[in-house]
Order: structure tokens, then sequence, then C-alpha cells
């Protein structure tokens, strides 16, 4: 390895079941291993790590599908799952999107957010709240469309525009 010492960067063993074989691939956290063709998972994938980066030169990618390929009526799904350790409180954050480009100077610009966040937590009274977001007129990020669970079974509150200058149309 770096400093001429030995190490292990490649260690096969036997699995916990017939016909398994575990791989350890790498030494230390900071570790590269690259696949210089196409990666194949055929089981779960698990990665603890906090950033996964997708990145493309290409026009139009990268793109991610999610397939499902089973001749029924479900369908493929994206879970955000959050779980804080304890006991949810109202305005837990669950899932974001960020959208982000730049600016004419070059400059990094966020100019939507797509965010659900827990509105009532108490058991029996759950209700979420759905917030889109875009960059207003000196590129700071507003809400202007909430969707909101309602104070009762059935209900749902929606807000849309920000501010008394808000211009909002319903065709038709």
């Amino acid at each position: 390895n770096h400093d001429g010492g030995m190490g292990s960067g490649l260690i096969l063993t036997g699995g916990s079941a017939d016909n398994t074989i575990d791989a350890t691939i790498g030494l230390g956290t900071a570790s590269v291993t690259t696949v210089a063709g196409d990666l194949v998972v055929t089981s779960d994938l698990t990665v603890n790590g906090d950033t996964l980066t997708f990145e493309s030169a290409n026009a139009d990618d990268p793109k991610v599908i999610i397939k499902n390929t089973t001749a029924d009526n479900q369908a493929a799904r994206l879970q955000f799952q959050k779980d804080r350790g304890a006991a949810m409180v109202q305005g837990d954050r669950i899932g974001e999107i960020d959208f982000i480009g730049e600016d004419a100077d070059q400059n990094l610009q966020q100019y939507a957010k797509m965010m659900v966040r827990a509105d009532v937590v108490t058991g029996g009274q759950e209700s979420g709240q759905i917030l889109l977001q875009v960059a207003n007129h000196d590129g700071g990020l507003e809400t202007g469309f909430t969707l909101e669970g309602g104070s009762e079974d059935g209900e749902i509150d929606v807000t849309v525009g920000l501010g008394a200058n808000s211009v909002v149309t319903v065709p038709g």
C-alpha cells in the first residue's frame, strides 16, 4: 500500500451458506474501486455512505431508471424514509428533492425544491405536508404550492401563490 506496507486488497472467504463466497475489495475507507464495464447486481444493494453521485458528460444524462417488469397492477417505487431514532415531531422533514443549476455568471443556483414534512404526528391524527418551492425574483426559495392534511378526516388544505401580488391562473 501507499507507505510500502503489506495489505490485502482482495479477500475472498467462504460465505455463511452453501455456494457463497464473500468478497472484500480495497483496504480502508479511502480506497477507490473502479469497475471498467457494466456492474450488474443480482440481489439487494446497500450503500452506507453519505453521498451517491451519478455523473455523465453526455446530453440528457445521467438518468436513473426504476423499472418494474412484473405482469401485475403494482408499480415501481421510490421511497424516502425518515427514522430519527426517536419519536417524530411536527415539522420533521421526511424527504426533499432539490433542483440546482447555474445563473448567467455560472454561480450555483437552486431553482426549485419539493419537500415533504410531518404536519401532525399525534397517533390517529397524522397528516403530512407537501411544499413546492421555486426561486422567486431575488433567487431565494419560497413556497408557492402547499398541500396539507386538514383538521379532519377526508380534508386536505391547499395554498397556491405567495404574497398579495401573486397571480394565480386557472384556465377553463
